[in-house]
């Protein structure tokens, strides 16, 4: 079974180039916490878990590869393909298909390095929706998370994650940490008024233009 699910991702992934997107929607936390709070939220290690979403409604080809490709995301066999293509899948990531079309780069989309599964799940749903031509919408089949992932009520990307629990500094001069509920963007700045500059660099990382959203997350005044 493992072999089937290798052979099939090996197929798909070499037309997915295009596909791995930071996009998105979902809500900011209320205000920023502090690092002690942050650390206690976020998820430690690099190990991923795929939760396979309701898969009743897509055709029986369909559903077949939809999970192959899904549970293989984890696979460390299939990881080195998508690093060869100068991707590094991390969590939080979805995937879309078109419920009654086989598994294609134009019926499917998957988005990685979101800051929750609602945005992640906002991603693949948007970019699958915009392949083709052909009406109908996707439809969400799994998610990429953290290992042992249970809700909360902050999170980060698993590079903002990582950026953070490494590079935060010890000093006592202001740090912040801003990111981007809608998109994977994040900026780490220390210094007096660096929360200003924090939130000015994250927000043109975004790309959103006059829509960008940036918060401060995390905040050591």
């Amino acid at each position: 079974m493992r072999r089937s699910v290798s052979v099939i991702t090996a197929g798909i992934a070499a037309g997915l180039a295009g596909l791995l997107l930071v996009a998105g929607a979902t809500a900011a936390a209320s205000g920023p916490l502090t690092p002690r709070q942050a650390k206690k939220q976020l998820f430690k290690g690099d190990r991923l878990a795929v939760e396979l979403l309701d898969l009743s409604g897509l055709a029986p080809t369909t559903r077949a590869q939809a999970e192959a490709v899904a549970t293989s995301l984890t696979d460390p066999e299939i990881a080195a393909q998508w690093a060869a293509m100068g991707f590094s899948m991390g969590y939080y990531g979805a995937m879309a298909v078109k419920p009654d079309r086989p598994l294609s780069p134009e019926s499917m989309a998957i988005s990685n390095n979101l800051h929750s599964p609602e945005a992640a799940e906002a991603a693949a749903m948007q970019a699958c929706n915009a392949l083709g031509e052909e009406e109908g919408e996707c439809v969400p089949v799994a998610l990429i998370l953290p290992r042992r992932y249970k809700a909360r009520d902050f999170t980060l990307s698993q590079a903002a994650t990582e950026a953070f629990r490494s590079s935060w500094g010890r000093s006592d001069a202001p740090q912040y940490l801003a990111y981007s509920p809608s998109t994977g963007a994040f900026v780490i700045a220390r210094g007096p008024g660096s929360d200003a500059a924090a939130l000015a660099s994250c927000n043109e990382q975004t790309g959103l233009g006059d829509s960008a959203d940036c918060v401060i997350g995390i905040a050591q005044e």
